[in-house]
């Protein structure tokens, strides 16, 4: 057996997939409720904060880029994690690199790798198309001073959906997920508190009654029992069809609010840029079943062609002051070159 092994790469040109949301989604204040105008859009800023270059991974003699960006957390205002994976093309592994940046934010920041797999062994784990990164502190735990790291996969319905992973980047168990007796696809989710969690669902986007050009973008609230993260009330937030690519979330506990990036690279009306995203701010309140949320503001960035042919949202955070940070997947403008990273964002 060849040994395993995590470098730096540069990789060649790729696709870079997402998780597009189908059907229609609104912005109105419950389910049977007219639609309402727009929410107000402001326009962002970005701050280069630091590369996220791609890793190589070599297992029994096949050796794989790990190179899609899937999601990024921030612990404190000093430590983000980012994960990567292997999700290009129909050869796809799923075999993913967590990394740590220590000081990610400053000049002196540290880097440092790890291949993900389960605990306690050396086989690269294949995470699916893993598509978000979220994090809570299990109190009384011992085996992860920090926390622990969960990772939706995007797997078949029935099987493990949610995988946990440690600082280290071993899975130290898998969930999988059911509203009722239903089993389902977990494709986002991130952690509101007191036990609870937001998490968004594959394939059950619907159309807005009311207006064509919106789509419903379902989410719901969950708790874990046993093996199982346990589906409660649904609810829905708003996009366009321009904007109907869905990526990783965030929750802002201060404001009550999730925070859900959306791409144009597969825009269904006009034409694709693959340059444009949004941020959808919508706050919560009480949760109750099928309550459609009105976007309190759309946030949004254009890049220019002069600067990348492709710039996609994937991962989202915020640190512990309130600052907005996002992981790209981004594009050289000569069109080959990767250049992955992290973002401030201001102007929100």
């Amino acid at each position: 057996m060849k040994k395993k092994t995590i470098r730096e790469w540069v990789r060649p040109r790729r696709a870079v997939p997402a998780l597009l949301l189908s059907g229609a989604m609104v912005a109105t204040l419950g389910a049977g409720a007219s639609a309402t105008t727009n929410p107000p859009i402001t326009t962002l800023n970005r701050t280069v904060i630091a590369d996220i270059p791609d890793t190589y991974i070599t297992s029994d003699g096949v050796t794989r880029r790990v190179g899609s960006v899937n999601g990024l957390y921030i612990v404190g205002d000093s430590d983000a994690y980012v994960l990567k994976s292997d999700h290009s093309g129909t050869d796809q592994t799923g075999w993913a690199t967590f990394s740590h940046i220590n000081d990610f934010n400053t000049s002196s920041a540290v880097k440092a790798d790890y291949m993900v797999r389960l605990k306690g062994g050396t086989e690269p784990y294949s995470l699916g198309h893993a598509n978000g990164l979220a994090y809570y502190r299990t109190p009384g735990t011992d085996y992860l001073e920090v926390g622990s790291f969960y990772v939706p996969t995007l797997e078949a319905p029935g099987e493990p959906q949610v995988a946990q992973i440690n600082n280290q980047g071993e899975i130290t168990k898998l969930f999988k997920a059911r509203k009722g007796t239903s089993n389902k696809k977990i494709a986002s989710i991130a952690y509101r508190g007191d036990g609870t969690w937001i998490v968004g669902t594959a394939n059950e986007s619907i159309p807005d009654p009311n207006d064509s050009n919106l789509i419903r973008r379902p989410y719901y609230i969950a708790t874990i029992a046993g093996d199982y993260f346990e589906l409660g009330n649904k609810f829905f937030v708003p996009t366009t069809k321009t904007f109907n690519l869905g990526q990783d979330i965030a929750y802002n506990p201060a404001k009550d609010q999730i925070l859900i990036p959306v791409w144009d690279g597969k825009n269904t009306v006009g034409t694709a840029t693959g340059l444009k995203n949004r941020i959808i701010f919508a706050t919560l309140g009480t949760v109750t079943n099928n309550k459609v949320y009105t976007p309190v503001r759309w946030a949004d960035l254009t890049v220019p062609a002069s600067a990348a042919t492709l710039f996609e949202f994937e991962g989202i955070a915020l640190d512990s002051n309130g600052k907005l940070f996002v992981a790209s997947n981004i594009v050289h403008p000569d069109g080959v070159t990767y250049i992955d990273r992290i973002h401030k964002l201001t102007g929100q």
